[in-house]
């Protein structure tokens, strides 16, 4: 596939600068310092490297111990709401309420992000249709797969069409077609838009990341293109570019 052209000038960018956080005594982020700029960012790394505190500092969901965060120069502190209403989340962490319809649970969320009854309406079913989720919008999220909740927990995150999307293993419990379906999605949602895709597989973001951030224990280990870490390390594909680069930084 190849990587769709990005209207940089229509989005601000995101930046982290020495951003630093610990859980105990465990370094989970070491003063990490990097810029996204509108288009999709691959955040790639093994379990436990530091992907989803990254973007939970982003969401303001941990309190960082150092540095900053800026949305178009701004702390996003001090932006407050007006940052929060152009952040779509879909963590990991995220449970669904199972007695809910996944109609219920959109309209739900909906509510939350205060979007107008007309507009919300209308964007939930169209990411229903969006995401193959119209026949068992009705049905309760308790009997749904995998998969499917995968896909109802996108399209929550995807409400009031956020500028900045932070997508923390999206592509979990999907099967190969969904995959498919789903890379496609992303790649003409980022085109006006900043989003982070965290994954320790590389094939999910080889052919539509604009930019890839490598991290391991914490730390940031390089970014670049996918060509450019390719080149960098090497390699014929960006997944033997990750193993080699990651296991370069091995102690």
């Amino acid at each position: 596939m190849k990587q769709p052209a990005v209207d940089q000038a229509a989005t601000p960018v995101l930046e982290v600068a020495d951003l630093t956080k610990h859980y105990g005594d465990r370094m989970a982020l070491d003063h990490i310092s990097v810029t996204f700029s509108p288009g999709l960012t691959g955040l790639l790394g093994p379990n436990g490297a530091g992907k989803s505190t990254l973007m939970n500092l982003i969401a303001d969901n941990v309190k960082r111990e150092c540095g900053t965060i800026t949305y178009g120069g701004q702390d996003i502190l001090t932006l407050g709401r007006a940052f929060r209403q152009q952040l779509g989340y879909m963590s990991q962490e995220q449970g669904l309420y199972e007695q809910f319809s996944a109609r219920e649970f959109l309209q739900y969320m909906a509510n939350l992000k205060c979007l107008p009854r007309a507009s919300a309406r209308s964007q939930i079913e169209q990411l229903l249709q969006t995401f193959h989720l119209q026949r068992d919008a009705h049905r309760k999220l308790g009997g749904f797969s995998g998969g499917m909740r995968q896909r109802v927990l996108l399209c929550q995150a995807l409400l009031g069409s956020p500028r900045v999307l932070l997508l923390d293993e999206p592509s979990a419990g999907l099967d190969p077609q969904e995959r498919l379906n789903l890379r496609s999605y992303l790649a003409n949602l980022a085109r006006r838009r900043v989003v982070l895709l965290s994954t320790h597989i590389a094939s999910d973001v080889e052919s539509i990341a604009s930019q890839i951030v490598l991290i391991n224990q914490g730390r940031l280990v390089t970014e670049g293109s996918p060509a450019h870490l390719m080149q960098t390390a090497g390699a014929a594909s960006l997944e033997q570019a990750y193993l080699y680069l990651v296991g370069a930084q091995q102690p």
